[in-house]
C-alpha cells in the first residue's frame, strides 16, 4: 500500500530535481573550468617548448657560422703563408730545372716503389 502523494511532497520532489539540475550545471561549469586550465597549461607548455627549441635552432646557427668563419680564416692563414713559398720554389726551380727534374723523379719513383711494396 502506497500512501497518496500530496502537494507537499510534489513541492519536495522538484525542490530536489532543481537541485539536481543546479548540481549538474555546477559540475559542468566546473569540468569546463579544469578542461580551459588544462588547454591554457598545454598551450603554454607548447609556447615554452617552442621558444626552447628556436633558441637552440639559434645557437646553433651562430656556432656553425662562428666555425664557418674561423675555416674562412685558417684558410686564408695557410694560403698567405704558402704562397711567398710556392713563389720561391717556383723560382728555385727556374734556376736549377735539372734539380727540379731529379727530385720529383726521385720522389716518384720513391712513391711508386711505397705503393708497389704492398702487393
Amino acid at each position: 500500500m502506497t500512501t497518496p502523494r500530496t502537494a507537499k511532497d510534489e513541492d519536495e520532489d522538484e525542490a530536489v530535481n532543481s537541485e539536481i539540475d543546479s548540481l549538474k550545471a555546477e559540475v559542468k561549469r566546473l569540468t569546463d573550468l579544469v578542461a580551459n586550465m588544462a588547454k591554457a597549461r598545454t598551450d603554454q607548455a607548447t609556447r615554452t617548448i617552442h621558444d626552447v627549441v628556436d633558441r637552440a635552432k639559434d645557437k646553433a646557427s651562430d656556432t656553425a657560422d662562428a666555425v664557418i668563419t674561423s675555416g674562412r680564416q685558417a684558410a686564408d692563414e695557410v694560403s698567405r703563408r704558402v704562397e711567398p713559398l710556392a713563389s720561391e720554389l717556383a723560382a728555385t726551380v727556374e734556376r736549377n730545372p735539372l734539380s727540379a727534374l731529379a727530385i720529383a723523379a726521385g720522389i716518384g719513383l720513391l712513391l711508386g716503389l711505397l705503393t708497389r711494396s704492398g702487393n
